[in-house]
């Protein structure tokens, strides 16, 4: 088994047609058609189904291509390590960002960044937890950056804690129950519930559950605080929100904070990344520079 056979079988699933493969791989279609052939031969499966409506992959063949993605990935790191460590500013580094995240750290994190590898390629992907893992996992993100997901991180990767977010309750400047005093006055609410599953929006049902009360159906639900306050600031929702995030956010005066007496737990936020994939140079000097930032909040 050859990287370039794997390479040929890549090629498959992102098109629909060995002609179409092979002109996007600069090959002649009956080379393709070899060396797809050839790997088939040496596994002992089919690969590859043709009919009329196209080609695509067998389930072998797409196990298969989970595995080459990988492989693909950590030859392509392996190169930008070489050239990195030689003292060539090139590369790519790929990270998964909460929308969070993104606001608070990623913008300084990235002037810190610059001034070391100013040509590095850095492809951002907002994303939310557990969903941001598979990408993990097939090599296109580097690391990611987020609250935990859960009680507990995924055996393959680790999670370093990067600063614990406050939060706070959110409403419209004018809403009616902005001067209230405990979370039990605001339980017949209505409630934005943000962020994904298992993750800080179990807060919410936390923070009611400590005082006995029965945590409160949400009227809504939203994956991304940013887009969560945009929608606190023209409704009578409330949502239990990053306290920072108001500091930076253009809806900043269009909502208040409640100033509940209760204490609510905070949202703790997290560099996550495989344990088995060795870091690039260019990758290890983001995550310094986001760590440093983290310090600061």
């Amino acid at each position: 088994m050859r990287f370039s056979q794997l390479r040929n079988l890549l090629a498959l699933t992102e098109h629909a047609s060995l002609g179409s493969a092979a002109q996007a791989l600069g090959i002649a279609q009956p080379v393709l058609t070899r060396s797809i052939q050839q790997l088939e031969a040496e596994l002992g499966v089919k690969l590859v189904q043709r009919s009329a409506r196209g080609t695509r992959l067998t389930e072998d063949g797409e196990r298969l291509a989970l595995r080459a993605r990988k492989i693909e990935a950590e030859m392509l790191r392996a190169h930008e390590e070489i050239e990195q460590r030689r003292g060539s500013p090139v590369g790519q580094v790929g990270l998964g960002v909460s929308p969070v995240a993104l606001v608070l750290l990623l913008p300084k994190a990235m002037a810190l960044f610059r001034r070391e590898y100013p040509r590095v390629r850095v492809n951002i992907a907002d994303g939310l937890f557990p969903q941001v893992f598979g990408k993990l996992d097939e090599g296109v993100l580097d690391f990611a950056i987020g609250p935990l997901p859960g009680a507990s991180v995924p055996a393959p990767y680790q999670a370093e804690l990067l600063f614990n977010g406050e939060m706070g309750v959110v409403a419209r400047a004018g809403h009616p129950l902005r001067r209230a005093r405990s979370l039990a006055d605001l339980a017949s609410a209505g409630w934005l519930r943000c962020g994904p599953e298992q993750g800080p929006g179990d807060i919410l049902d936390a923070s009611f559950s400590a005082l006995g009360l029965a945590a409160p159906q949400p009227l809504m639900h939203c994956e991304s605080a940013i887009s969560a306050l945009e929608f606190v600031a023209e409704s009578d929702l409330l949502a239990l929100l990053p306290r920072r995030l108001l500091e930076v956010s253009h809806m900043r005066h269009a909502v208040v904070l409640v100033s509940v007496r209760e204490q609510i737990a905070p949202a703790a936020v997290h560099i996550f990344r495989r344990k088995d994939l060795l870091p690039t140079p260019a990758a290890q000097a983001l995550q310094a520079a986001i760590r440093l930032c983290a310090r600061a909040l």
